[in-house]
């Protein structure tokens, strides 16, 4: 006879960390860190970078202090 689990927590939800993010671009200063779901990054019209210093560099931008040359 089929027997029912009454154990709410006998079937969870999926794992996560069972498999690997996936990859959806790569950063376009050219450092060629992989994107990936999931993760925060910086996005420009329709750019993708990894953090602030490959958004500075693509950009050929760079952090100053005002006022002072």
């Amino acid at each position: 006879m089929f027997h029912v689990s009454l154990d709410r927590f006998a079937v969870g939800l999926p794992d996560p960390q069972e498999r690997e993010p996936e990859v959806i671009a790569t950063c376009a200063c050219g450092c060629g860190e992989e994107i990936r779901a999931g993760y925060e990054y910086i996005e420009a019209h329709g750019e993708w970078f990894a953090d602030t210093s490959c958004f500075l560099k693509y950009h050929d931008a760079a952090w100053r202090c005002a006022g002072v040359s």
